[in-house]
């Protein structure tokens, strides 16, 4: 160490943040949990059964399916989420 010189603090991960992503990671998996005993919902179904705000869940549910755990099927009435098989990925 250099005279004079204060050592460096570590990085610390401010606590309200740590919960922010622990909320946001616990609603992904409620959406992909209540996905898969009930595909076919669409957007404003998961949100009104989990009682989360419905862009909140379209929030969630763009990163689940960037992470390629749930997919979208839309036609002329609307859209709705399946969870994302084995099958499904591969073709």
């Amino acid at each position: 160490m250099l005279l004079g010189l204060a050592p460096i603090p570590p990085v610390v991960t401010p606590p309200k943040v740590r919960a922010d992503s622990a909320r946001r990671v616990a609603e992904m998996r409620l959406i992909r949990r209540l996905i898969t005993r009930e595909p076919g919902l669409t957007r404003l179904q998961i949100a009104e059964r989990l009682c989360i705000a419905p862009h909140t869940v379209k929030l969630r549910l763009t990163e689940l399916r960037r992470s390629r755990l749930v997919t979208i099927d839309r036609d002329a009435n609307g859209c709705y989420w399946y969870p994302l098989t084995d099958e499904d990925e591969t073709a």
